[in-house]
């Protein structure tokens, strides 16, 4: 299956486009997933600064632990934890968890003096903290909210099923895409290697048809064209070849064929005999040269041997044959 062009091609297309498609799938999820934590966060952020300005805008009794579970109650969600801190002290609180969370990353700590907002993640309660600094009557205090993320991570998981679903569709579509262009992209291929298979010794006139002379596949076919033609005329020179050297070994076998059979056919002189026998060698001579002189040109188009060329007037080759030489 993988002898196959067409198949190699798809391979290749998807293995390229796969990779792009992971590449940019692996962007897009990082840049949702980090904007969804940061939106997340950002409304922890706002439930921690809610509670600070209720606690500071309505606490009007003198009991502020009375102040800060009145602020805490006015939580509308119900997942949230909130506690409320006087400095390092725990003014009021409605879940353990939450205390526990600020106790456990000793955010207090870090937060108070730098009089920032602070976050902290506990993985084993899988629940998001926030630490919201604030001042009351120049007292510092401190407002925490912790979230649970089971919320957020099945948003991201939805999402990253998306993506998955997603590339699986995409992945599927390219592959059928590359496999429909290759098979197109290869037609004009197929198409050549079914004129040349038609092409043989008998038929070696005929030339490859080429649709577009321009591009790779054309000049491909006009490459093959120009061996075709090179074929051509080598079979042909080899062909006239054959006739000649067939015409000129004909006359010396007929000579010694002739000659032979006068000798049988009666007795003869011993003279006689003898010039026959002179005749037969002369031509065996002659078939002898006409054999080598194929030899030579045989080895010469194989490039075993090297022929020297050199001009020939007609009128001096008239004069040597007219001399016997």
């Amino acid at each position: 299956m993988f002898s196959s062009i067409r198949v190699r091609l798809t391979l290749w297309y998807l293995l390229v486009f796969g990779s792009l498609l992971v590449a940019f799938s692996l962007y897009i999820y990082s840049l949702v997933s980090d904007d969804m934590h940061k939106r997340f966060d950002a409304s922890l952020l706002r439930t921690s600064q809610s509670m600070a300005n209720y606690f500071s805008e309505f606490g009007d009794r003198s009991n502020v632990e009375e102040e800060a579970r009145d602020t805490i109650s006015s939580l509308k969600e119900g997942r949230e934890s909130a506690a409320i801190f006087r400095e390092d002290h725990l003014l009021a609180a409605n879940n353990d968890d939450v205390v526990a969370a600020v106790t456990s990353t000793r955010i207090l700590e870090v937060s108070g003096p730098d009089r920032k907002p602070a976050f902290a993640t506990e993985p084993d309660l899988n629940k998001r903290l926030v630490v919201f600094p604030f001042q009351y009557k120049g007292v510092n205090y401190m407002s925490a909210v912790l979230e649970p993320l089971d919320k957020l991570e099945g948003e991201i998981g939805h999402i990253r099923k998306l993506f998955l679903f997603g590339f699986s569709a995409v992945l599927l579509s390219a592959a059928a895409g590359g496999f429909v262009l290759a098979q197109k992209s290869l037609r004009p291929m197929v198409t050549i290697s079914g004129q040349a298979e038609r092409i043989s010794a008998k038929n070696l006139n005929e030339r490859l048809k080429v649709r577009n002379p321009d591009d790779e596949l054309g000049r491909l076919a006009r490459v093959f064209n120009a061996l075709l033609s090179r074929l051509d005329t080598s079979f042909r020179v080899m062909r006239e070849f054959m006739a000649d050297a067939s015409h000129e070994l004909r006359t010396p076998l007929t000579i010694i064929h002739g000659e032979a059979q006068v000798s049988l056919s009666k007795n003869h002189s011993e003279n006689e005999y003898r010039e026959s026998l002179t005749i037969i060698q002369d031509q065996a001579k002659r078939m002898a040269g006409i054999v080598s002189d194929m030899l030579a040109l045989a080895r010469a188009d194989a490039g075993e041997q090297h022929l020297s060329m050199e001009d020939l007037y007609f009128s001096r080759r008239i004069s040597l044959c007219q001399a016997g030489l």
